[in-house]
């Protein structure tokens, strides 16, 4: 079963939220449990609207019933004196990651919220500098411990598949080492499910090894990942399998063909009804599923973890044959006695 929205999720519900909210006013803000956050937002179409944020997991509107009032925690508490009142003036996603971002105006000045919806992922409010100003947790990131007063810093960008060139994507595919699905998913920021159907759409079988492929399945490759991840077409499903949800879409998928759909209206009412159904098979869970559900989301963790570093060696080996030429010469250099300054100025 799906544990949290894709990057193509984010980017429909951008859309929703912008036709929905954009131009609205932020109500309270309030706190139901360490990770989620409930807004009261009032949009200019609709009235009184309950947008909820799950960090690492999800951001939609919400029907279901609201946490009572009561003295909020600190973040929820920053979120009413900085947010409250403002008017929503854009949402959008970050470099289509798993990142949603609102910036609210209030008598002027810009406040930023930002949802990240990666595994371990928080909640963050920033200033009209995109400084830190409050977070839900705290965060390590880089090394580098997150605070109140820093610059709040974008996770590092993956290839995008909607506007990676054929080339580009031909280089990659030469050098990722993998099968092509494998290849898709660590290089071009997808999860599992959007690499299937990427190779199912091109009509290219996902264990080939990308290196291998011709240059005619590259450019069907090329062209499925403008099919799937440039189709705006809308169709708010749950896809059942056996009788029970194991995903909720923005739109159709291939991969699905032939499994039972339950079609809502918004995707908001999609997601609503998906997750509260995943919460009730959490709460039947036993205490060894539930141990292996901790396993699973630590193996998703270090999967992330390793793409990056792959993605950092990959870029020093590039580099490798202009960072050794530069280190001779500078050796050189120093051994005719040249100090570190006169390099630099020659340089």
């Amino acid at each position: 079963m799906k544990k949290a929205m894709s990057n193509v999720d984010v980017a429909a519900m951008v859309k929703e939220l912008q036709d929905r909210i954009g131009g609205g006013f932020m109500g309270k803000a309030y706190q139901q449990s360490s990770d989620r956050i409930w807004l009261s937002v009032q949009s200019p179409a609709e009235g009184r609207l309950d947008l909820l944020l799950e960090a690492g997991r999800r951001v939609h509107i919400t029907k279901a019933e609201r946490p009572a009032s009561k003295t909020p925690p600190q973040f929820p508490t920053m979120l009413r004196s900085h947010l409250s009142g403002g008017r929503i003036v854009d949402i959008r996603q970050h470099e289509f990651d798993r990142l949603l971002e609102i910036k609210v105006e209030r008598s002027g000045t810009p406040r930023y919220l930002i949802v990240e919806l990666f595994p371990k992922g928080s909640m963050i409010l920033l200033d009209e500098s995109r400084n830190i100003l409050s977070m839900l947790r705290k965060m390590l990131y880089r090394g580098r411990k997150m605070a109140a007063g820093e610059p709040y810093l974008y996770h590092p960008g993956q290839l995008d598949p909607r506007t990676i060139a054929r080339d580009e994507l031909a280089l990659w595919l030469a050098s990722s080492g993998q099968d092509l699905v494998r290849s898709l998913v660590r290089g071009l920021n997808m999860g599992g499910t959007y690499g299937e159907e990427v190779c199912l759409v091109a009509g290219v079988d996902k264990n080939k090894e990308a290196i291998d492929l011709d240059p005619g399945e590259i450019d069907r490759v090329h062209q499925a990942l403008s099919e799937v991840f440039l189709n705006e077409t809308l169709d708010p499903h749950i896809v059942i399998e056996d009788g029970a949800p194991i995903d909720v879409l923005p739109r159709p998928l291939k991969l699905y063909s032939g499994l039972e759909k339950k079609r809502f209206v918004t995707f908001s009412e999609a997601l609503d009804a998906f997750f509260v159904e995943r919460e009730k098979e959490t709460t039947r869970q036993d205490p060894l599923e539930h141990r292996i559900e901790l396993q699973r989301k630590a193996i998703e963790e270090f999967r992330s973890q390793e793409a990056e570093l792959v993605r950092k060696g990959e870029l020093i080996y590039q580099l490798y044959g202009s960072v050794e030429q530069i280190l001779t010469l500078m050796n050189d250099a120093r051994a005719r006695g040249f100090s570190y300054n006169q390099i630099w100025e020659r340089i």
